[in-house]
């Protein structure tokens, strides 16, 4: 994430497998590079305990003004963005955006499958 994320940006778990990133200052633009990195960095495969596994990630971006909407709805954006994302099928995401946006919220869940595993 060091490498993904600028000093000013947070991340923070949610709980289980669910990520949210506020991205300062970022428009959708700005997210879906974020997002891109994020679903590429996290698809890699790696080695676990002798098997490849890999993990692949659904995001949903919500983008809105500072003080147009309470934390909470930003939130609840984001969510329905990811699901929208995880439908459309695995390593997507999704923006929901309001016009003339300047805050943005990248919501993360991933999935971990180890080779020849279900997802």
């Amino acid at each position: 994430l060091v490498t993904i994320l600028r000093a000013e940006d947070i991340a923070a778990r949610r709980g289980g497998d669910e990520f949210a990133f506020f991205l300062k200052g970022a428009g959708a633009g700005a997210a879906e590079v974020v997002a891109r990195r994020l679903v590429r960095s996290v698809g890699a495969p790696l080695r676990l305990e002798g098997q490849t596994v890999s993990v692949e990630a659904s995001l949903g971006i919500a983008v809105a003004y500072r003080e147009e909407l309470e934390a909470e709805e930003i939130l609840q954006r984001a969510d329905a963005a990811m699901y929208d994302a995880q439908r459309d099928g695995k390593g997507r995401f999704r923006v929901h955006e309001t016009e003339g946006s300047e805050e943005t919220l990248v919501h993360h869940q991933p999935l971990l499958t180890a080779a020849g595993g279900h997802r």
